[in-house]
């Protein structure tokens, strides 16, 4: 998944602010199996939250026959 974002300086602000300015792009690598089609994005007071559905494995256990020759 790749995020790429751009933050603009807003010139109406009359006091001195810290933030950094520009373009930035991310990548993270989603888990095997992830649905990435169903992903949900939510911003709110400044947090970029993202939601991607993962399944959950099945953790089985699985016999493997061992032949003796």
């Amino acid at each position: 998944m790749t995020l790429r974002a751009e933050r603009a300086e807003e010139p109406t602000q009359k006091h001195h602010t810290e933030f950094r300015y520009g373009t930035f792009a991310r990548a993270v690598r989603l888990p095997a199996g992830a649905t990435g089609d169903e992903a949900i994005a939510d911003y709110k007071d400044g947090v970029l939250t993202i939601t991607v559905p993962v399944p959950e494995t099945k953790a089985g256990i699985r016999t493997i026959p061992v032949r003796h020759v």
